[in-house]
Formats: C-alpha cells, sequence, structure tokens
C-alpha cells in the first residue's frame, strides 16, 4: 500500500441499511444510505413512511467491516450505525422465533397455502 499503510480486515459484521431515494415527490433522485442498524426490526421501523411519496424505505442487508489500519482499530460502514431501541430489540426476538417455528413447519410438510391458514389467527 502507499506510504507504508499497513491494513487487515479484522471482522465483517452483517447490519441491515435503509434506503431512500433522494427525491421522495416522483423517486427520480438516487438511493442513499439514510440508516445502517445492527437488528432489522430497528431497520423497518427507521424506513416507516421514508420512502417516495410517503412509501416505505428500502431494507436490505449490509455488512460492516472492523479493520486495523496503522495499528488502529477502524468500523467501516456506509454511515453511523443506529442503536436498537427494546421495543426493537421484542420485535426481532418475536420475528426470530416466527422465522424458526415457519422453518419447522416447513420442514414438517406444510405448504405455504397450509402456513397463510394457520397464520389467519382461527380459532379452532
Amino acid at each position: 500500500m502507499k506510504n507504508g499503510n499497513k491494513t487487515k480486515v479484522i471482522e465483517v459484521v452483517p447490519v441491515w441499511v435503509v434506503r431512500r431515494n433522494t427525491d421522495l415527490t416522483e423517486g427520480r433522485g438516487i438511493e442513499v444510505v439514510s440508516s445502517v442498524c445492527h437488528i432489522r426490526e430497528t431497520a423497518k421501523r427507521l424506513a416507516y413512511k421514508k420512502g417516495v411519496q410517503g412509501t416505505d424505505a428500502s431494507v436490505t442487508p449490509g455488512f460492516a467491516i472492523i479493520a486495523e489500519i496503522d495499528g488502529n482499530e477502524v468500523l467501516l460502514v456506509p454511515g453511523e450505525i443506529e442503536c436498537p431501541s427494546k421495543d426493537d430489540k421484542v420485535d426481532q426476538k418475536m420475528r426470530d422465533d416466527l422465522d424458526t417455528v415457519l422453518a419447522k413447519a416447513t420442514a414438517a410438510g406444510l405448504t405455504a397455502d397450509e402456513l397463510k391458514l394457520l397464520r389467519g389467527g382461527l380459532s379452532l
């Protein structure tokens, strides 16, 4: 590297990225990162009604890099990481539990239509 800089990647950290358009009226602008979050539920909350004409902004998985540059540890991320609220943590736990149950149900042979029926909340 130039100037004798020594750089090495220490860790790649998964994050959730909120992207919104710079033109909120017609969507003719460019997509920019508005938030970077540790968990998906925080990103979903921050994306709510932040898109074009009041729609939700997009939420996509991404990553941050922890690197060592000339002996200093730095976090390389496309923005500032937003910390989850207590409600975000509760919502994320519920989402993770639901995903686990859905994976088990699918593995047991339930179809997408059967899972929709179960999600409808009908009492037996």
